[in-house]
């Protein structure tokens, strides 16, 4: 009998210590559990409070058009961009350039119309409008047919390779050909003769290899 007693009474305190280590095991997951939803919280607070990065939309805007009207016709030119660093067509139109305004003008010109604008296109504006470039002011007119132009007699001596004398210097001073006595080593000059350099530099501002000396005095008299 004695015997059964202790028995139950080892079962009754091995019952019991099970239950702590329960009510232990218990209270740490709880522990636990409540870190983690601490955390949670605290970091889901910090995500609904932190300021929203507001997001840029980036609009491409299409150049407009803008329309010069006359009397009888109406020309559609390509307006400028507002504002573009990379914009080719600024003015004043020169050689290098390309766009829609120089196919235009090469159209209004009369050559090949592959809005580039090369030594064809910037020859034939010399010898129609007796300029290289084109400036805002002039762009309108060119295409009206408003500007002058400027187109040498067929009496009028023509200056090219080999001629000599004052006007062949009035040439090279226009080209920016300096006198010796004030030139500097290197710079091109003014010698009244008709060479290599004259003709390379009236090319290279005109697209012409001569010129007429009634085209020039209209150049030198602006």
């Amino acid at each position: 009998m004695p015997v059964r007693v202790l028995r139950s009474g080892l079962f009754k305190t091995k019952a019991v210590d099970t239950l702590e280590e329960q009510k232990q095991t218990g209270k740490g997951e709880h522990t636990v559990r409540y870190i983690i939803y601490a955390a949670a919280a605290y970091f889901g607070l910090q995500y609904l409070l932190k300021p929203k990065r507001a997001t840029a939309a980036i609009v491409t805007l299409q150049p407009a058009k803008e329309i010069v009207v006359d009397n009888d016709s109406a020309v559609v030119m390509p307006k400028q961009p507002v504002s573009n660093s990379n914009n080719t067509e600024s003015f004043p139109l020169r050689k290098g350039m390309r766009g829609e305004r120089i196919q235009a003008l090469q159209q209004k010109l009369g050559v090949t119309a592959d809005g580039v604008f090369g030594s064809e296109t910037q020859s034939a504006l010399f010898r129609q409008f007796g300029i290289t470039s084109v400036t805002a002011s002039q762009y309108p007119s060119i295409m009206l047919s408003k500007l002058k132009t400027l187109q040498p007699t067929n009496t009028s001596p023509v200056l090219k390779r080999g001629s000599r004398g004052a006007d062949v210097y009035r040439l090279q001073k226009w080209l920016g050909f300096k006198d010796k006595a004030s030139a500097k080593q290197g710079e091109r000059i003014a010698d009244s003769d008709f060479g290599q350099q004259t003709e390379n530099a009236l090319y290279s501002k005109t697209g012409q290899r001569s010129i007429s000396i009634a085209m020039l005095h209209q150049y030198t008299k602006k």
